[in-house]
């Protein structure tokens, strides 16, 4: 067999592991057909190989300046990056390769708003040590009902990043975001 064809057997058997290991990290909605993340009940660190990133697990692309983007913070020691928000129906959504780009506006490739819910996020880095490293992650896109307030629809606990200190990882701050009583 040519060492081309090898490599492109290669190639399509890691897209099939990484398919079968981002539906391991979803569960199946029956009454709507879509495959939905589980909740997190905490902020995601990862640090492998001399490099760190630390992502919230909520945000609240409501405009009000006040954790609107679902970016990471704390990113330290990395060669390469790369982001992808997969939407409610499996499809990708929104993509970034720099770690220090705007973020997620928490909106559809059209510019029209993504509803709220459990996404499904890929990172992908390679740390300065050569370190690969690959996460599914699931985020709440949160927003704001007509009480001017969050509901905790979707269980777990929900961590912003005006929450985290991005240069210890800890959870310092109470957020400024409003929940329901």
């Amino acid at each position: 067999m040519c060492r081309h064809c090898t490599l492109d057997g290669m190639k399509s058997l890691l897209l099939s592991v990484l398919c079968i290991l981002m539906m391991a990290s979803c569960t199946r909605d029956e009454t709507t057909g879509s495959d939905l993340c589980n909740t997190a009940n905490a902020y995601y660190i990862f640090s492998q190989g001399g490099g760190k990133i630390i992502m919230p697990n909520a945000f609240t692309p409501n405009g009000d300046g006040l954790n609107d983007l679902l970016r990471p913070i704390g990113v330290t020691g990395m060669a390469n990056f790369s982001l992808t928000v997969f939407g409610l129906n499996g499809s990708t959504i929104y993509t970034s390769s720099d770690p220090f780009s705007t973020g997620w506006d928490g909106r559809y490739y059209s510019g029209v708003p993504a509803p709220a819910g459990l996404y499904t996020v890929y990172i992908h880095f390679r740390t300065v040590n050569g370190d690969d490293v690959e996460r599914n992650i699931c985020v709440a896109l949160l927003e704001y009902g007509a009480a001017n307030c969050i509901q905790r629809s979707f269980g777990g606990n929900y961590y912003f990043e005006d929450q985290i200190d991005p240069s210890t990882g800890n959870v310092v701050y109470s957020t400024m975001e409003n929940y329901c009583q």
